[in-house]
C-alpha cells in the first residue's frame, strides 16, 4: 500500500484557515479571572475565524 501527498491547491485553503486563526489568536483578551473556562468573546472570535476558512475549504473542494 503505498500513500503519497502531492503539494498542490491544497496549501492555498491550509494557509487562509492558518492566518485566520492566527489573527483570531492574536486579537484574545488577556483579562484575568476567576474562572476555570475560556472568555466568552474569545470563543466568538474562533468561531468567526472558521467562516472563512471553511469558505476557503468548500471553494477548494468545489474547484478541484
Amino acid at each position: 500500500m503505498t500513500f503519497t501527498v502531492t503539494f498542490g491547491w491544497w496549501l492555498l485553503p491550509l494557509a487562509v484557515t492558518i492566518a485566520c486563526y492566527l489573527v483570531a489568536i492574536s486579537k484574545f483578551s488577556r483579562g484575568g479571572g476567576d474562572y476555570s473556562f475560556p472568555e466568552f468573546w474569545n470563543g466568538i472570535l474562533v468561531l468567526l475565524a472558521t467562516i472563512p476558512a471553511l469558505i476557503a475549504w468548500l471553494l477548494w473542494a468545489l474547484l478541484a
